[in-house]
């Protein structure tokens, strides 16, 4: 059985890999939300990381698979510039009270230099494929409630 378990889980790990410390913290927090009815994360700053995830996973799968000829993954194994970008974005955070998603950065930035994962490429650290494509249709979902919420009820009646 555990070989049968094993087996499984390094099929699943291969295809999408060790989810990254952004993914664990933030099902953490939707776990303790949705169990004690805490709120960690606020709906604008949950429209923040949405937003930061989404754009930092179209900035970096499309040309990881070959659609162009520039690699932003390579700057995560030397990620000087990476870091004062998201230690930019970590001050803003900070600035505008979002210190759930200051947390989540700055988690991210310790496991990296503290080389918790396998891997040692800041991206791995940040994004997974899971969390990318959770925020992009997480944000379909909101682009397309308000977009549908905004009609009349006549309007509604002729789309259904």
């Amino acid at each position: 059985m555990i070989e049968v378990i094993s087996e499984v889980y390094m099929r699943i790990r291969g295809i999408i890999d060790e989810p990254a410390i952004m993914t664990i913290l933030w099902v953490l927090a939707s776990l303790i939300a949705w169990t004690t009815k805490v709120r960690l994360v606020s709906p604008q700053e949950k429209h923040f990381l949405l937003w930061l995830i989404g754009i930092s996973g179209l900035v970096l799968y499309p040309a990881t698979l070959g659609l162009s000829m520039w690699d932003p993954y390579r700057y995560g194994y030397d990620p000087v510039g990476l870091l004062a970008v998201y230690g930019c974005i970590a001050l803003w955070t900070a600035v505008r009270g979002y210190w759930a998603s200051l947390c989540m950065l700055l988690a991210a930035t310790l496991a990296f230099a503290f080389q918790l994962k396998t891997s040692i490429n800041y991206w791995d650290y940040l994004l997974d494929p899971m969390l990318v494509i959770y925020s992009w249709f997480a944000l379909l979902r909101l682009g397309y409630g308000r977009a549908y919420s905004g009609r009349s009820p006549e309007v509604r009646a002729r789309v259904r």
